[in-house]
């Protein structure tokens, strides 16, 4: 009986043992849950602290500290930037942006794809656009303005693309001009394979003919605004040839290039 009861002390002893190891984990646990309890909500008020001036009445409210203007165009870069410097500190709402957007796009009507976007953890402001190609200064109804590569006019551009290529004559109606505007792209592209360099481009009404004035005083009559390379290759051929038999310079028409005829004669 007695060996039974020592038997018995020792597994007690031993099963208490564990039951105070397991008490310790239990309680280590315990302690780290309330250390990271009160980490996350010492953490979340400090974030709060942040924010809340950031809240009104349960609406996020951006504050200007600071801007970037991205815009391939330092004249027009340097005008927003300064605008934007004067209004550091206000705050801006989604109408703010709009109504500076509006103001930006009326200024600058050659601006592509403008837009505003706002940081609110930092404060910051993002202005980004793009700019239309000019491809030709334009006279029309008496007036100077470009045409963009849209086909639409602008009554002036920013220095950087003042375009040194072919000028254009054009009427007064309609108020965009997209195929002339493609067209003198591609001109001005393939402007290197003229003979006699091309100056101006004059279309007084918008279904009439248009006339290419050249550097050697020819008039061209181009007719339709395709088959442009095509029809640069044949003027050369033409006026290399009518060289050795009429006195330049000449006017061609090119009207019926379509149909495999091109009449020349002297001016």
């Amino acid at each position: 009986m007695s060996h039974n009861m020592a038997r018995n002390s020792r597994y007690r002893v031993k099963v208490r043992f564990k039951v105070r190891k397991r008490s310790l984990g239990v309680a280590s646990v315990a302690a780290l849950a309330i250390v990271l309890s009160v980490s996350a909500v010492y953490g979340t008020r400090i974030a709060w602290d942040w924010v809340s001036p950031r809240f009104s009445r349960g609406l996020v409210k951006f504050k200007l500290e600071s801007a970037s203007v991205e815009v391939p165009a330092k004249s027009v870069e340097q005008w927003i930037s300064a605008h934007l410097e004067a209004r550091r500190g206000e705050e801006w709402t989604s109408a703010d942006c709009a109504r500076f957007l509006e103001k930006v796009e009326k200024r600058y009507p050659y601006l592509n794809d403008a837009k505003l976007s706002r940081n609110f953890l930092t404060g910051s402001l993002r202005f980004r656009a793009g700019v239309e190609t000019v491809v030709a200064p334009v006279t029309r109804a008496g007036s100077s303005c470009y045409l963009g590569e849209s086909g639409r006019l602008f009554g002036e551009i920013y220095p950087e693309a003042v375009p040194g290529g072919i000028g254009a004559i054009l009427p007064a109606s309609p108020d965009a001009f997209p195929d002339a505007a493609r067209f003198l792209f591609r001109l001005n592209s393939l402007s290197g394979l003229f003979d006699s360099r091309p100056l101006s481009l004059s279309c007084p009404s918008a279904g009439g003919p248009c006339r290419l004035a050249l550097s050697d005083g020819t008039e061209v009559l181009w007719g339709g605004f395709e088959f442009t390379r095509a029809k640069i290759l044949r003027l050369n051929e033409i006026l290399e040839k009518s060289a050795s038999r009429l006195k330049g310079p000449y006017k061609v028409d090119l009207r019926y290039f379509e149909d495999g005829r091109a009449v020349v004669s002297a001016l």
